[in-house]
């Protein structure tokens, strides 16, 4: 009886935070995380700059400490202890990392490239697209083909954007009913408003958090509620008639019970062409609730709702007049490209709505558990009216008329997590998931119609990650692996299918890092497979042809798989004002899915990625920031180049603020690619050479008090502020935009 009562005990954890010269820092924002991450506290310190967390379980924790105008720190605590923590006035801000390993890591330890953009950072610039806050991370490439609302690629390394996941507070999300699988139809529309930050990791991930995550993840972190309510509520508009409102609160209304909450609805009323309508409302929610000590129920839930975007026509090359379609028979020259032009009855109509519940329970400094829920629902049409551009009409092309072009997808995966902790400086996590999803079809058209069919897969995996810390947790080593097997199950079409076994995955993964705390440098290589499942699509699509349906999906078709390996160091200099890092990576996609004679999908050899990423952070100062990446990428497929992969992208970030003064200005551009165009009346591809282009963006703003408790921030921003013609893929890209806006802080 006395052992298990001993290991159950629980302690206050006290501490006081200072500036370098002893002063108390009050309203400093504190966040402690067991390396688990099982139990996670927010907090605040008070006017003498004191902080305590009551009733802590037992074990080790990381302590992240935040306040305006100095570096947040993170710092590896023990319960019972009374800590006492010094924030620098310059330097560059630590954070604790999650995704890396699924636990918290202190930034010495982390082994993978991993990037993490602050909401305040997010909130200073006016990122309310993920797109948008994403595009200083190096290794990623973002194309927004068109204005707001169009359709976005999220390419990590010159991969593909299936290649990339997406998670929700540890928790991957796919659309089944997308042509891959992924959530790629719904990254233009995606707004991380109600989050603490977005952590990227690059290079495999897989053996974590399953299929798509290739090439990298991207990880929605969660804002937890403080002791304090804070309420952030404004609205935007300016150019394109555009108009964004946005709400968050968050707070802690007893010692059990915290909560976050976000809303933010954006309208675009006047595209780029001048009739490119965009509507799209996205609302997340975050909640934990203690039980008692060292059990919690979390719940999170997301909606993004899009009830209506314009579409245009695809980009494709023209021939000089007179002979603008020779081209597709080989009779006449190619001297440029028709771009996006505007089609006023083509229209997408999409919503989102992932949600998932866990409990965590930490029974005590060496064991904790967890079972979650994830529930997954997707609705996209794309309507089509009879309507084109002139254009077209003269040229011939065949206009797409569709009532109704439906694709639903529902999901649901269930979790469970052990984890261990031994002797202080070995965490040992295993793991079972089971997910079952469905998606469902339907097109309608004046010409002919297919019926709603559904279909449907589960799979079934198991996993483990052990990270070992040695040498003083200078030494940290990590080593994962991955089983999951899959079932299919058509009944309506195909019968015979019906709980047929399919080709299973199996993925490895493998990090070391070390820390050398004389020279403040870190060394890391991480390096792993991965794999991404065939979608429902992929495995049962049916195509309509002459009025015959053909099947062309394959069932028993095995997953994409791909071996992937990165290395590098990270270093700090001028006590600790500066941070350079660079990492060699090296990706090779051993087998992809890809549709051949008749559309028919089939497993083929997949392409190389090889390339080098540069970064650099400086705070000269504590009111100055200053960040800079580059990207070198060399990509094949089948031994000739990759389409659409610069070899060369960069950007440059600067933020100011002092006093009741903030500023930005970012600067971000790529060299020149190729990328195939398809003709609209044979689909003859095209490859077709684009320039490089770069586009800067600007802005600036001012704070003052209201009251003791309310502030108001006044703000401004110039997007593409020199006004640069640039396309990507032949779509054109959205010229100068000016946005001015106010929020209310309390």
């Amino acid at each position: 009886m006395f052992l298990p009562c001993l290991l159950l005990l629980s302690a206050s954890l006290d501490g006081v935070i200072t500036d370098p010269s002893g002063a108390a820092i009050a309203d400093a924002a504190l966040q402690l995380e067991s390396s688990d991450r099982r139990v996670v506290y927010a907090g605040s310190t008070g006017r003498d700059g004191a902080f305590r967390f009551p009733a802590v379980a037992a074990g080790e924790y990381l302590l992240r400490v935040d306040a305006a105008a100095f570096a947040a720190v993170v710092r590896r605590v023990r319960a019972g202890e009374t800590v006492r923590v010094q924030l620098p006035l310059a330097a560059v801000s630590e954070a604790i990392t999650v995704t890396a390993t699924g636990g918290a890591q202190a930034p010495s330890e982390v082994a993978p490239a991993v990037s993490r953009v602050e909401s305040a950072e997010m909130d200073l610039r006016g990122r309310n697209r993920l797109a948008d806050a994403l595009a200083s991370v190096p290794g990623l490439r973002i194309q927004q083909v068109a204005g707001p609302g169009s359709f976005t690629k999220l390419v990590f390394r010159g991969l593909r954007t299936t290649n990339t996941s997406i998670l929700i507070d540890g928790m991957p999300v796919r659309d089944p009913a997308g042509f891959r699988g992924d959530l790629s139809s719904f990254f233009a529309e995606l707004s991380p408003n109600n989050v603490s930050a977005v952590e990227v990791m690059r290079g495999a991930g897989s053996t974590l958090y399953g299929s798509a995550a290739s090439g990298g993840v991207i990880h929605f972190v969660p804002a937890e509620a403080t002791d304090a309510t804070h309420v952030d509520f404004g609205y935007e508009g300016g150019s394109l008639a555009q108009a964004t409102g946005r709400y968050r609160m968050s707070g802690s209304p007893g010692d059990r019970f915290g909560y976050s909450f976000g809303v933010v609805r954006t309208d675009v009323n006047r595209g780029e062409d001048g009739n490119d309508v965009w509507r799209n409302t996205n609302v997340s929610g975050h909640a934990r609730y203690r039980l008692r000590r060292g059990l919690s129920l979390t719940g999170n839930v997301f909606l993004s709702d899009t009830p209506r975007v314009n579409l245009n026509s695809t980009p494709f090359p023209i021939g000089p007049v007179g002979n603008e379609l020779g081209y597709e028979t080989g009779r006449g020259p190619i001297v440029g490209i028709v771009p996006n032009l505007d089609d006023p009855d083509d229209y997408r109509i999409s919503r989102i709505l992932p949600a998932s519940v866990r409990l965590d329970h930490r029974m005590n400094g060496a064991y904790s558990y967890s079972v979650a829920y994830r529930g997954m629902l997707s609705r996209r049409n794309f309507p089509s009216g009879r309507r084109q551009h002139p254009m077209l009409d003269q040229l011939g092309v065949f206009a797409n008329v569709a009532d109704l072009s439906r694709f639903d997808g529902n999901g649901h995966l269930i979790e469970t997590r052990h984890s261990f902790e031994i002797g202080g400086r070995d965490w040992l996590s295993v793991g079972y998931q089971h997910e079952r999803e469905s998606a469902t079809q339907e097109f309608r058209s004046p010409s002919f119609s297919t019926p709603p069919t559904t279909d449907r897969q589960s799979s079934h995996a198991v996993f483990f990650h052990n990270q070992l810390a040695l040498a003083g947790r200078r030494l940290q080593v990590g080593l994962g692996g991955r089983f999951q097997a899959f079932r299919v199950a058509n009944p309506e079409s195909v019968p015979e299918l019906q709980g047929l076994r399919t080709p299973r995955a199996k993925t490895g993964d493998a990090t070391l890092s070390y820390f050398l705390p004389r020279s403040r440098t870190k060394l890391r290589a991480h390096g792993g497979n991965s794999f991404r499942q065939p979608s429902l699509t992929e495995r049962f699509q049916v195509l309509t042809l002459s009025g015959q349906r053909l099947r062309v999906g394959n069932p028993l078709i095995e997953p994409e798989r791909a071996v992937s390996v990165d290395g590098g160091l990270d270093q700090f200099l001028w006590n600790d004002r500066v941070q350079v890092g660079a990492t060699y990576f090296y990706t090779r996609l051993q087998s992809l899915i890809q549709a051949r004679t008749l559309f028919r999908q089939t497993n083929i050899r997949g392409a190389t990625s090889r390339g080098l990423e540069l970064e650099g952070r400086l705070r000269p100062a504590r009111f100055l920031t200053l960040r800079v990446a580059y990207t070198y990428t060399n990509s094949d497929f089948q031994g000739r180049r990759q389409d659409d992969i610069p070899s060369h992208s960069y950007s440059a970030a600067a933020t100011y603020q002092r006093g009741r003064w903030d500023g930005f200005f970012d600067l971000s551009g790529i060299s020149n690619y190729d990328t195939p165009l398809f003709s609209p009346v044979r689909f003859v591809q095209v490859v077709y050479g684009f320039d490089g282009y770069w586009r800067a963006n600007i802005g600036a703003g001012y704070t003052r008090s209201l009251s003791d408790n309310w502030k108001m921030r006044w703000h401004g921003r110039v997007e593409n502020v020199f006004n640069k013609p640039y396309s990507e893929d032949g779509f054109r890209g959205t010229r100068a935009v000016a946005l001015a806006g106010v929020r209310f802080i309390r």
